[in-house]
């Protein structure tokens, strides 16, 4: 049998199991749904069955903590390996394709507002397939010199679920919309950000680009009042910062593609 190395494995099962989590609490959360309550009625759950959405919604962020280090503990024992590349691909699927995808549905059913709703719930999916080929992309594409190590080619799985996810969790929280308005803004933005994962814009490896460089010291207190808002507003930090990152990478990229007239690029086999 061919020998593992356990400890960044492990991390890598941390992420894994954080996703298969988050799907097993969405599903007992919905069972708690009875036919025709209104959003309103759900959303007013008491805190036991409220925490059970607002828990699958925090493993997925808990699964990007696992995943950035599952990586790094790898390089720092030595103990990169083919084996590890995919197993930490099969584990990003799960959390960062299939759960987010499942979550959506969870929400477009708790704002259903009828059966000619019913026939729209596989839109998540979309999002779902697009995670998965970015990853077996991206597991074919590793080993290329002509790689750019600062950017990734295409939207990265958990910055799209994070995406995903902070839609989800700022209406769960504060029902900000209509039931219409947010199933539309869960289908436009499940095959957007599902596009913009299989794209080939470049996005910002934050921990090469954003964190190793020397920063200003007023990166010190906006680093720490993010920290703050994750602990005390979690649904709107992490919609603000995960939707800042992707509106603003998307921008750049759009701009200079725009400006050297290849926008067409992004969406094209490269050569």
């Amino acid at each position: 049998m061919k020998k593992v190395q356990m400890l960044p494995s492990m991390i890598t099962l941390g992420n894994l199991l954080c996703g298969f989590a988050a799907i097993c609490l969405s599903a007992s959360f919905l069972r708690n749904v009875k036919p025709g309550m209104s959003p309103e009625q759900i959303y007013s759950f008491d805190a036991s069955h409220s925490r059970l959405l607002e828990l699958s919604f925090a493993l997925i962020f808990l699964g990007m903590i696992f995943d950035v280090f599952d990586g790094k503990v790898a390089r720092m024992t030595n103990a990169i390996s083919e084996f590890g590349a995919q197993l930490d691909s099969l584990a990003d699927a799960i959390t960062f394709g299939i759960a987010p995808a499942f979550l959506s549905v969870i929400l477009m059913q708790i704002n259903d507002g009828g059966d000619n709703f019913r026939k729209i719930f596989f839109i998540p999916s979309v999002f779902m397939i697009c995670a998965i080929l970015r990853l077996a992309r991206y597991n074919v594409e590793m080993n290329d010199e002509k790689e750019d190590v600062g950017y990734f080619k295409g939207l990265p799985t958990p910055a799209g679920a994070a995406g995903l996810i902070s839609i989800l969790w700022i209406q769960y929280t504060y029902n900000i919309v209509g039931p219409f308005i947010f199933i539309a803004i869960i289908i436009v933005s499940s095959i957007l950000l599902g596009g913009l994962e299989v794209s080939n814009m470049r996005y910002l490896h934050i921990g090469k680009k954003l964190l190793k460089d020397p920063k200003p010291i007023i990166f010190i207190p906006i680093l720490l009042t993010s920290f703050f808002l994750i602990f005390t507003r979690p649904a709107i930090a992490v919609f603000v910062i995960s939707m800042g990152y992707i509106l603003a990478s998307t921008v750049v990229d759009v701009t200079k593609r725009i400006r050297e007239g290849r926008l067409a690029s992004a969406f094209e086999e490269e050569t």
